[in-house]
């Protein structure tokens, strides 16, 4: 075996779908739990199952990694991170909905047991007990169904969908946001212009009043913590990835 690989012998194996597809499936295995993997495996007929599907969905596992890796150039370079122990609740939707399998909603599973319900930023209006993945996986699962999200959401990465999926709201507040501005300001699903509906929230905050859901947030209003709140919100509950961003003595949403 020679010492070195050239410039060219590089390209060509890299240009190889089995080297490649090996390498993800070895990487994704030394990501995941490493040799408890096979305990895992061996623990319940159900997780065997799982596994033979997924190490044979190569763009699925390398998806997953892209997902996880860090932005940070040295954590990186560091290589460390492990993907954790999603699995579990991963085969669980894999098992309840056979759709999971596949295109757009295998990227909806994966990113819902990356990025669980309620482990976004938190803030005003956010639910006292998250949902299950499974649950917000299948609210997701019927809202695009019944065409109740941006046409948008169809394009999302699995790393884009973590930042819709992991809305500390409750699906009640999510499925409410949607028929709240359907109802009141339809207006905004012209271009994509969800973002419109904080702008409708009251600027300045009423006294008293305890944000326990979202649309006392839309009736008590606030400054920029609830509005912000309110806007990482709105966007999510139609499909559209955002998240909140902490300043010195402010708050704003991004999407």
């Amino acid at each position: 075996m020679p010492t070195q690989i050239d410039k060219q012998t590089m390209g060509a194996l890299l240009r190889d779908h089995a080297f490649m597809d090996a390498l993800i499936e070895r990487h994704f295995i030394a990501k995941v739990w490493g040799t408890e993997l096979g305990d895992w495996a061996k623990a319940d007929p159900k997780n065997q199952k799982f596994l033979r599907w997924l190490l044979a969905q190569p763009a699925v596992m390398d998806e997953v990694m892209l997902t996880l890796t860090p932005s940070a150039d040295f954590a990186r370079i560091d290589d460390s991170w492990n993907i954790g122990r999603i699995l579990e609740s991963w085969k669980e939707i894999y098992f309840a909905d056979e759709a999971s399998r596949q295109g757009l909603y295998s990227r909806l599973a994966a990113a819902c047991s990356i990025r669980p319900p309620g482990t976004a930023n938190r803030g005003a209006g956010q639910a006292k007990e998250n949902s299950s993945v499974l649950e917000r996986y299948a609210h997701f699962r019927k809202a695009h169904s019944d065409g109740e999200l941006m046409p948008s959401f169809d394009k999302l990465s699995m790393w884009e969908m973590t930042h819709v999926v992991s809305s500390p709201a409750s699906n009640s507040d999510l499925e409410w946001g949607r028929e709240a501005l359907n109802t009141w300001k339809p207006g905004f699903r012209k271009g994509e212009n969800i973002i419109g509906m904080a702008s409708q929230v009251w600027r300045r905050g009423a006294n008293g009043v305890s944000y326990n859901d979202m649309s006392l947030v839309m009736g008590a209003g606030g400054k920029c913590g609830p509005r912000s709140s309110f806007g990482v919100f709105i966007n999510q509950s139609f499909g559209i990835p955002a998240i909140g961003v902490g300043q010195s003595a402010h708050a704003e949403y991004q999407q």
